[in-house]
């Protein structure tokens, strides 16, 4: 049996040639050999496996359950259209499939637009800290006359940044808490160095 559609005439046969390319390999298989309770039982179980949580996989299953009876009792009461009725839950529980893979895609794609302004900005942060505890520790490697408590390393570690392009830098008391784990026990005690003449 074949049928016209815009002018072309296709075969049964051409429809699953034509179906068995486009679909998955498990998917062409069933195409080939028509549609059975057991596939729709599989395929309604993949659907429930994509259930956000587990109430709502509880009601998906329960909801397919519901469906794939009254199809049993369709297939009963009209034994000649048993296979169309198949067939056409079949695609659309495929088709439901499809969707729920398109907006888990989607829903990923709009998080990751989301937390990539994010990223950029705490990786520009880390690149700070780390410049940061690195200036410090180099000049209280070279401060041998112990001159430099923590506040005064901030400023001065501060300043540097700026010169050397970082923007977008915190207050000095952050840039403080940066640096500290690097400090050496003299520049952490409390108060000013007395001025040596």
């Amino acid at each position: 049996m074949s049928e016209k559609n815009d002018g072309v005439c296709t075969s049964h046969s051409e429809k699953l040639r034509i179906a068995k390319k486009r679909l998955p390999p498990d998917m062409s298989e069933i195409a080939l050999r028509g549609v059975s309770r057991n596939d729709l039982l599989r395929l309604a179980a993949a659907a429930a496996a994509h259930a956000a949580g587990k109430g709502s996989e509880d009601a998906a299953i329960s909801f397919m359950l519901r469906a794939i009876g009254e199809i049993d009792q369709l297939s009963k009461e009209f034994p000649q259209c048993a296979s169309r009725i198949l067939t056409a839950a079949f695609e659309l529980l495929a088709a439901s499939n499809v969707l729920l893979s398109w907006n888990s895609l989607a829903e990923h794609d709009r998080q990751s637009a989301t937390l990539r302004p994010l990223v950029k900005h705490n990786a520009a942060k880390s690149a700070a800290i780390e410049r940061a505890r690195g200036i410090a520790t180099e000049l209280w490697g070279a401060d041998s006359a112990q001159e430099f408590h923590i506040s005064s390393m901030a400023e001065q570690v501060e300043d540097i940044l700026r010169r050397e392009g970082f923007e977008e830098l915190p207050k000095t008391e952050r840039i403080k808490e940066w640096i500290k784990p690097t400090a050496p026990d003299y520049a952490r005690k409390p108060g000013r160095r007395p001025k040596t003449s």
